[in-house]
């Protein structure tokens, strides 16, 4: 059967990760489920997706060289992870900025300006409304952000 969507189009960066395109860079199992349960859950009818695993994005696209061989670098390995917390943390604050000022503000909408795919929107919320930062006030289509 063939696929869909071009393996040299999803690794050439011609393809932005969104709902039915993730990749990743190295196999972490707890993002990997949670990206495949999405996919199985299929809210937006798509029929699933792509989980490329091994490719590092860059803005949503793939970055050459794939599969690129591994060698660990403490430096850099701590570099990494600071700047992808820290990242992280102002993404999900500038999310909270967003949502307080326009309630009704979708994960789409979210994903656009932040510059980041759906499921990360995702899985910020799932981490904000965890730390009971953020609650939702009646359903995802009629309802509104509420920002602790």
């Amino acid at each position: 059967m063939a696929l869909p969507i071009n393996i040299e189009d999803l690794l050439g960066g011609l393809v932005v990760e969104g709902n039915r395109v993730e990749y990743k860079k190295g196999w972490n199992p707890d993002p990997i489920y949670r990206t495949i349960c999405a996919f199985a859950n299929d809210f937006d009818d798509t029929c699933g997706g792509y989980i490329v695993v091994g490719v590092d994005e860059v803005d949503g696209r793939a970055v050459r060289p794939v599969g690129e061989v591994w060698k660990p670098d403490v430096t850099d390995n701590v570099t990494d992870n600071v700047t992808d917390i820290s990242t992280a943390k102002n993404r999900r604050e500038e999310m909270l900025r967003l949502m307080r000022l326009d309630k009704k503000i979708t994960t789409d909408n979210l994903a656009n300006i932040l510059h980041v795919s759906r499921m990360t929107i995702s899985r910020d919320i799932n981490l904000l409304r965890s730390q009971n930062r953020l609650m939702r006030d009646g359903d995802d289509h009629g309802g509104t952000w509420v920002v602790m």
